[in-house]
């Protein structure tokens, strides 16, 4: 809105408050000079109005007559749509107007569709799963409510009302900063800012320095450790010269942010006026209302700070700490004055100075006029201090995880022995997560400590050939040590940025990939189907994978293990037993699952071990209730026949076939009492066999 018209409609807006007031009052002296004064503005900047619209009409060949203001209005519109610029980009590629572009029913709609599911709702009660499933009833209302936010820049007190959560931060909190509040927006407010969010992502990177890695789209938050790892070698070093660095926590960061500090940063920032304006509406008329003990108490009014939780507080927030970094010459004095203005805080309990080549009482100095304590060093230590299970994924994507730390977590994760299943190699994520930041050295991409790499390491050389720096960090030389793994490994072939290049999805490096390709390739077996059934007792399970791996006790694997046992088959007493001949070559036992299979239903001709576990594989495949009953069978049959096997040779029982077709069926039948897939089968199988 230009200048013009905001004076106009705050002059007729005073003019409706002065002419109600003179409704109670007629005859107040004082109210008819100020309605006399305020129609005088209103006459003026009605006249400035007439004469910009008649300008920006071209309609100049009306001389005279009444105002025709509307008139001009409408040939100005007509000029404008002829005239409008949808685009225009900077060299860099960022669309300088795409932020005022109107809003559309398919952005309104990508952003519903694009918002996180499962999330707690605001005072409306309403998620947004709500609207999804329901969009063609609701479509309308939603529609109209959110442009009509952005054609009057109006929110309703409503839709901005906040339902405020406290989530301690402690077991026992007494405080109130003891709590940490998460903001419960309602559903329109949350449409409305993942619009104005999504605009603001178009531009924003190319506003934020360099130096902020968190919350733009394309940078990480890990960047910057790995430069900080770089800047501060050697500070524990003796002779060294004289630095220092401060580490600054913000004091309730997003609870302080002053308001008209944010609007004027975005000014200075170049951003448009309306464009600002919506943003400023959202954050300055919100109203709190807290969720205690199930209840909302009463709302109040906010004012100052942004809300966590709301789409555009990261990024307002990033906006907002971008201001006068490039005029920072004495930290804590440039600092001080940037809490003035914006609000925001040191936290003195979480604030620290690391210092390097300087004596005892210039330390002390320091500490006294900053009012931080000394930071310790190295910070390797205190990082690994950190790493718990559920943050291993996370700070393995850049650094090389203790083996301690690996084995650790190996130990913990392990899965059971007969499942098939393949632990996770957590040395493989973490080397396949660090090659992935030696993939974005050789993009040269836009981030400080790459940067720092090319300069002072790589300089003007190849990332493949490039020797491996002496003077850099340890975290460095670990990124650039992969090179080797790379080129070594037998599963990648060819130079190293073709290797690189193959790990690409949609551009972007896979972990993923990378992980599959350091791992070991096994052949896949065609016995797991059988290994992974759900309904074999695991004590069946266990001696059928040792039959299938060949590792029961045979008497011919007896033999090569030096230890002397009748040889013969303990149920034939033809042949030598062998596991081929144990299953099913033996006539007793061949005879025994012959007599089973036409229990089930099956007439087919019984061959040998191999032969009859790969059926049987396939038979695990399918999911009926009558396969899942013929795989049962199996393995309780290779179980019970090892079972007695070893009462024959060891403790001279009697093997009575009979008796052990019992103990197979009296089992299937109690299970199947309470499995539906298999009922319709055992009907069928109502007998010995």
């Amino acid at each position: 809105m230009a200048a013009y018209e905001q004076k106009l409609n705050h002059a007729r807006q005073a003019l409706e408050i002065t002419q109600a007031k003179l409704c109670l009052q007629p005859l107040d002296q004082q109210l008819l000079e100020q309605e006399k004064g305020i129609l005088a503005d209103v006459e003026k900047w009605s006249n400035v109005e007439e004469q910009v619209l008649r300008q920006k009409s071209k309609a100049c060949w009306i001389d005279r007559g009444d105002s025709n203001s509307k008139f001009f209005h409408a040939q100005w519109k007509i000029r404008s749509s002829r005239n409008a610029i949808s685009s225009v980009d900077t060299e860099t590629g960022i669309k300088l107007t795409d932020p005022l572009l109107d809003v559309t029913e398919e952005e309104i709609y990508a952003a519903i569709l694009d918002m996180p599911k499962e999330k707690a709702p605001g005072v409306d009660g309403f998620p947004i799963e709500f609207f999804t499933r329901n969009w063609e009833i609701v479509k309308k209302e939603v529609i109209e409510a959110v442009q009509n936010f952005f054609s009057t820049r109006k929110l309703d007190p409503t839709v901005n009302c906040t339902a405020v959560t406290l989530v301690p931060k402690k077991q026992t909190p007494t405080h109130v900063k003891d709590y940490r509040p998460i903001a419960c927006c309602t559903t329109i407010y949350k449409i409305i800012a993942k619009v104005l969010t999504s605009r603001l992502k178009t531009v924003i990177d190319g506003l934020i320095g360099c130096c902020q890695s968190a919350f733009i789209e394309g940078r990480h938050i890990l960047d910057n450790i790995i430069f900080s790892h770089e800047l501060l070698k050697g500070y524990n070093r003796k002779w060294i010269s004289l630095r220092c660095v401060l580490k600054v926590d913000l004091r309730k960061a997003y609870d302080t942010l002053e308001w008209v500090f944010l609007e004027r940063v975005l000014l200075d920032l170049r951003f448009p006026y309306k464009f600002v304006k919506w943003i400023m509406e959202c954050i300055t008329t919100v109203s709190y209302s807290l969720l205690l003990n199930g209840g909302l108490t009463k709302p109040f009014r906010a004012k100052r700070g942004i809300r966590q939780g709301d789409l555009m507080s990261p990024y307002l927030f990033v906006i907002g700490m971008e201001a006068d970094i490039s005029s920072i010459q004495l930290l804590n004095a440039t600092f001080q004055k940037l809490s003035q203005a914006s609000g925001l805080k040191a936290n003195t309990d979480k604030c620290s100075v690391y210092m390097a080549g300087i004596s005892l009482t210039t330390k002390q100095q320091i500490q006294d006029l900053l009012g931080y304590s000394a930071g310790e060093l190295p910070f390797r230590l205190q990082m690994i201090k950190s790493v718990l299970f559920g943050l291993q994924t996370y700070w393995a994507q850049f650094f090389i995880l203790p083996k301690k730390v690996l084995k650790m977590v190996e130990a913990i994760c392990r899965s059971f022995l007969w499942t098939g299943s393949a632990t996770i190699s957590k040395k493989a994520l973490n080397k396949a997560a660090i090659i992935k930041q030696l993939w974005a050295v050789g993009r040269k991409k836009d981030c400080l400590w790459i940067k720092w790499i090319h300069s002072f390491y790589i300089k003007r050389g190849n990332l493949a050939d490039s020797p491996l720096p002496k003077a850099a960090t340890w975290v460095v030389k670990k990124i650039l040590g992969t090179r080797e793994l790379i080129l070594q490994h037998q599963a990648m072939q060819g130079d190293l940025q073709s290797i690189l290049s193959g790990t690409l999805l949609n551009g972007k490096f896979s972990i993923k990939k990378m992980y599959a390709l350091l791992m070991p390739h096994y052949t896949k077996v065609t016995w797991k189907s059988i290994m992974l059934q759900p309904n074999v007792h695991p004590r069946y399970k266990f001696t059928l994978w040792l039959a299938i791996q060949g590792r029961l006790a045979t008497v011919d694997r007896l033999q090569k293990f030096g230890i002397i046992v009748p040889p013969d088959c303990i149920f034939c007493g033809q042949t030598q037993e062998t596991l081929s001949h144990l299953y099913f070559e033996c006539s007793i036992t061949k005879g025994l699952w012959c007599r089973l299979l036409v229990w089930l239903g099956y007439t087919r001709k019984i061959g040998d071990w191999k032969y009859e576990v790969k059926w049987i594989s396939h038979i695990a495949r399918h999911k009926s209730g009558h396969c899942s009953i013929t795989c049962c069978i199996f393995g309780m049959l290779v179980a019970l026949v090892w079972r007695e096997r070893n009462l024959l040779r060891f403790q001279s029982t009697q093997f009575l076939p009979d008796r052990l077709c019992r103990e197979i069926a009296q089992p299937i039948h109690i299970q199947g009492r309470n499995n539906f897939k298999w009922q319709r089968a055992l009907a069928a199988m109502n007998s010995y066999p």
